[in-house]
């Protein structure tokens, strides 16, 4: 991956700035979003041990497990990104290029598609 992204550097595709920006953003989620992961899923099936004694009767679980735990209690709550596009979303107006940040911890609870939401399961 790193070679990549420096070969896009050399090439002239990103900037420095962008270069460094994504070595820092790599950096951090393989470092401490992993580990924030880890730590959090741990504390959370403590605390749910009809769901770890469910995991551990069936290793296969583990995958759903996964992305449940990343749902139920994910590692990276904010993230921005910048609108690519002029666009109207529930009312608002946002202008390309405006930053706009996604609350991943809300919409992972959101009822509006998932049914009891703040169950692990």
């Amino acid at each position: 991956m790193l070679a990549g992204m420096l070969a896009a550097r050399e090439s002239g595709q990103v900037s420095q700035t962008e270069f460094v920006a994504n070595l820092l953003a790599l950096l951090d989620a393989g470092t401490q979003t992993t580990a924030d992961f880890i730590t959090n899923s741990v504390l959370v099936l403590l605390s749910h041990p009809d769901q770890l004694k469910l995991l551990r009767e069936d290793p296969q679980l583990l995958g759903y497990a996964v992305q449940e735990l990343l749902r139920f209690e994910s590692p990276v709550q904010i993230v921005g990104r910048w609108a690519t596009e002029s666009f109207a979303l529930q009312g608002k107006w946002i202008e390309q290029g405006q930053v706009v940040y996604l609350v991943l911890g809300s919409a992972n609870r959101d009822p509006s598609w998932m049914s009891d939401p703040n169950r692990l399961d």
